[in-house]
This record gives structure tokens, C-alpha cells and sequence, in this order.
């Protein structure tokens, strides 16, 4: 049964022409990413400090999920929350897809991790899971591409572009509410995957070592033509 049965309600019936975006559905507001997204937010994390820390190495070209996440002390770098989007900001890394969710932090915590990351946070109705989407889509990655400068094989995006990147914005709770609990489920259904992946891996190291020295071995399993009392 669809939960939201009267969704069509929330979307208009009509169009109307915008210079930034073309035909957008009538009523909806147009503002810059800058306007509605927390790009690289202040966040703090004292010198010093034991925290989690991920490098461009650990962020996935592709899915969201970061790997081998360890903990050093705080001596520089960019800073972020549960939650926060990492976009990679240099050359090859923003072509090759890398764009990670901050989902290994506790609701306070602050990690850090390379300079070369954009941090995408949460604002007013914009949520992760929209955000998320956002920083994989194709026009938008585009964007921030053709921003870059620098010399080759260095080139970096510029914080300008997302002041130049718009999106049609629906009024009400269709983004903070309708489309979050829609799409939750599934980035809380990617950490899940993600714990049991690492739990049935340490398993594997674990067992692994044993069975080839020959501390445990694998029981005689009974052929088809053997009794089994």
C-alpha cells in the first residue's frame, strides 16, 4: 500500500517558463546550491584531538561507502559530521565518480579527512539523501567540472560554481519529509550491507589462517552413498 496516496497533490499541474532552468513546475522556487546547501561548513576539531579519519584513497568511485576508516590524531585537513556528503574536489578523482556518505560517525562525532574534499551538509529542508543524489548526478558533476582550474593534472573545482548551479525547489514538505522517508530506508539498508561485509570479512581473516596451518579443519561431510545414521 502506498503510504503517500494523494503525492500527485503536493506536485503542480502546471508549468511555467524560468531563465535558470527553463519550464519548471509552477510555484516551485529556484535558488543556487549555495543557497540551500552547506558547502564546507565550519566545523570543529581541536589540535591534537583522536579522530576518524578518511583519505581519497578510502572514497568509492562508485556507491557511497567509505572504506578502511582509522583514527589519528587531528593535525589538519578537512572537517566533518555524520551525515555530511564528500565530493572530491580534484582531478581525476571528481571524473572517476568518487562521492562518499559520512555514515561511520556518531550523531556528534567529527572526523576529518583530505583537503581535496568539498564537504555537502544538510540545511533547512535539504536532507542527505537528496544531497547524496545531488553529487552523483551527471549535469551537476559536469558543472563542477567545468569550474576547475589549475595546471594539468591538478586542476581543483572552485566554490563559485555551486552559486551558478540551480535547482526547482517544491514548497512544503515534499523534500524534507516525503522524499526523505523514501529514501532512507535505502542508505540505511547500504550501512547494513556495508557492517555485515566487514563482519563476515573479519570472519574470513580470522579462519582462514587456521584452516590452511591446519588448527581447524572441516569436518567429514557424508557422501550420497555413505549411511547417515
Amino acid at each position: 500500500m502506498v503510504k503517500h496516496a494523494n503525492t500527485h497533490a503536493h506536485f503542480p499541474n502546471e508549468f511555467e517558463h524560468s531563465e535558470q532552468l527553463g519550464w519548471i513546475p509552477k510555484g516551485w522556487d529556484i535558488k543556487a546550491v549555495s543557497e540551500t546547501i552547506q558547502i564546507n561548513p565550519r566545523t570543529s576539531l581541536s589540535k591534537g584531538a583522536i579522530a576518524k579519519f578518511a583519505d581519497m584513497k578510502s572514497i568509492p568511485t562508485s556507491g557511497y561507502m567509505v572504506d578502511e576508516i582509522i583514527e589519528k590524531a587531528f593535525s589538519g585537513g578537512v572537517k566533518f559530521k555524520r551525515n555530511d556528503i564528500l565530493l572530491a574536489r580534484i582531478t581525476p578523482c571528481l571524473q572517476n565518480g568518487k562521492t562518499a556518505w559520512v555514515d561511520f560517525l556518531k550523531e556528534d562525532e567529527v572526523g576529518f579527512g583530505s583537503t581535496e574534499f568539498i564537504v555537502l551538509r544538510e540545511n533547512n529542508n535539504i536532507s542527505f539523501p537528496f544531497i547524496a543524489c545531488l553529487a552523483k548526478d551527471d549535469s551537476f558533476r559536469a558543472h563542477c567540472m567545468q569550474s576547475m582550474v589549475g595546471s594539468s593534472g591538478r586542476q581543483r573545482v572552485q566554490n563559485a560554481c555551486f552559486d551558478s548551479y540551480y535547482l526547482a525547489l517544491p514548497k512544503g514538505d515534499v523534500l524534507k519529509d516525503m522524499f526523505t522517508e523514501l529514501t532512507k530506508p535505502n542508505f540505511k539498508k547500504m550501512t547494513n550491507n556495508k557492517l555485515e561485509s566487514e563482519s563476515l570479512t573479519k570472519l574470513r581473516d580470522t579462519l582462514l589462517p587456521k584452516l590452511i596451518s591446519g588448527e581447524l579443519q572441516i569436518p567429514d561431510v557424508a557422501t550420497d552413498d555413505e549411511t547417515v545414521d
